[in-house]
């Protein structure tokens, strides 16, 4: 039987060695995670797993069983189901003042925080919060990149959600469920103290990256006067011109034989130099902007509160679509 979350408590309570992470990034998903996992990388101090997100405490040992399109390969590659596993991670860590790692699923998968809590109870937790209308319209564009999804219209796709849902689609297909942050995030409020949770918002993170990384670098224990590089960025969610190479690229037997014989950095350089030709990111349509923003208000209050921040700006309508609105009367 493999060994589970269980296990892990019990093997810390006989007084095993353990080489367990002392920082995870817990999310939210499309919030910067994949910037913040590769800033925290660059830091000399700093130890992170070699996979941005090993997955482990969300499944709980138990392999995701999710069926929507490129569900199998995207939940399952690279998930971390076994504590020997997990440990051996970061037992390559050696002296480094921190270590880590970046699991956006663990911000929404019930039962999470509880298996981190057991688990690693003074673990320091990095949560990166989002617009969720905006979050929620990228994820869409992802899944769309990524020829996941069979929807062209986002309103389409979110009127599908529910379904989807009770269907068994993964976690990248819940483009409205996964922005009610204040459901989500409570259950880490409730667990921890704290003192243990860094709450940084997209918006500070985008437009004040150096000033954002090196405080979490001193939340975790690291020297915080280290600078990043942030020239580069990561994870963008656009569509591409090229639908027809990029379908043939992203075939799971094309994606396996190149997983198979092409290092992991030299394949992504690849793939960016054949798609790199964008369209121009699609915008969000001001009314389904607006029917999402009542969906989310009364959740954003609470998470205003719960997080001691002013979010208002997420509600408040810009200008420019309070001008589009009175065009459309």
């Amino acid at each position: 039987m493999q060994p589970n979350i269980n296990s892990t408590i019990q093997l810390i309570s006989r007084g095993h060695n353990m080489s367990l992470p002392t920082f995870i990034g817990i999310g939210a998903p499309k919030s910067g995670s994949t910037s913040l996992y590769h800033y925290l990388r660059e830091h000399p101090d700093v130890f992170m797993s070699p996979k941005k997100a090993t997955n482990f405490f969300a499944w709980a040992g138990t392999p995701p069983t999710f069926c929507g399109p490129g569900d199998d390969d995207r939940e399952n590659r690279g998930t971390v189901l076994t504590l020997e596993e997990y440990q051996s991670i970061f037992d390559a860590a050696g002296d480094a003042k921190a270590r880590g790692e970046v699991s956006p699923v663990y911000f929404h998968i019930h039962g999470t925080a509880e298996r981190i809590k057991q688990t690693i109870p003074d673990v320091k937790l990095i949560v990166l919060l989002r617009n969720p209308v905006e979050v929620a319209y990228s994820r869409f564009l992802h899944a769309r990149r990524d020829d996941c999804e069979p929807f062209e219209s986002f309103e389409q796709a979110i009127k599908a959600e529910e379904e989807r849902r009770r269907l068994g689609w993964g976690p990248l297909f819940w483009y409205i469920e996964g922005g009610f942050y204040y459901k989500h995030l409570r259950p880490y409020f409730e667990l921890f103290d704290q003192s243990q949770i860094k709450i940084k918002l997209y918006e500070e993170f985008k437009t004040d990256t150096i000033g954002v990384m090196q405080d979490i670098y001193k939340f975790i224990g690291a020297n915080p006067n280290f600078t990043p590089k942030i020239t580069k960025r990561y994870n963008e969610s656009t569509i591409y011109t090229h639908t027809y190479l990029q379908k043939f690229l992203l075939l799971n037997p094309i994606r396996t034989i190149g997983r198979s014989i092409i290092p992991p950095g030299i394949r992504i350089t690849i793939r960016n130099a054949l798609l790199q030709k964008k369209a121009r990111k699609p915008s969000l349509h001001p009314r389904t902007r607006r029917r999402l923003i009542e969906v989310y208000r009364d959740d954003i209050r609470q998470l205003s509160d719960l997080i001691e921040r002013d979010l208002s700006a997420w509600y408040d309508e810009p200008s420019s679509f309070r001008s589009h609105r009175r065009s459309e009367a």
